[in-house]
């Protein structure tokens, strides 16, 4: 019994974190930088950075990543996704 209760709480806490990672990567600024806070039982960090390479004059691949620590269980979640932002962005 006590087994399917920690997998059905590690269950949710996975599904949380999926969820505040799409919203943290979605939300993350258009331009180069990180930020940091703490909500819904996670630490967070979110971070874009210029991806390496060639781009067009006016837009450039970033890379963004978010990662989070459960403040319960103390597991690391992470997401990175490549979008476009402008070049005056990166600078």
């Amino acid at each position: 019994m006590e087994t399917a209760r920690r997998a059905a709480v590690s269950a949710a806490e996975t599904r949380r974190a999926s969820e505040l990672l799409a919203y943290l990567i979605d939300a993350a600024p258009g331009r180069v930088g990180s930020a940091s806070g703490r909500t819904s039982g996670f630490d967070w960090r979110t971070q874009v950075r210029a991806a390496v390479g060639p781009h067009a004059p006016t837009l450039q691949i970033c890379d963004r990543s978010a990662a989070l620590v459960s403040l319960q269980s103390g597991r690391h979640y992470a997401l990175t996704s490549a979008r476009l932002c402008p070049v005056a962005a990166t600078s």
